[in-house]
């Protein structure tokens, strides 16, 4: 079942198989934030931690912040 909720968009699954398949086996694909256009777009912060996609940049930050 598909919901957009003040736009944004829900997929609901009835199926316990469907879940394992789309969060197990395919979970990198569908796991990530969402952008924030006003806050990472707009004023710049797309590149800070909290705003940044998963990715070889957002792997360096939190390997920096460990130290």
């Amino acid at each position: 079942m598909y919901l957009n909720v003040v736009g944004q968009p829900y997929i609901i699954i009835n199926s316990h198989q469907a879940a394992l398949n789309l969060l197990d086996k395919k979970g990198a694909i569908y796991s990530d934030r969402p952008t924030l256009m006003f806050a990472g777009e707009l004023c710049g912060w797309k590149q800070t931690l909290t705003l940044a996609p998963y990715g070889e940049h957002f792997k360096a930050i939190r390997k920096m912040m460990a130290k």
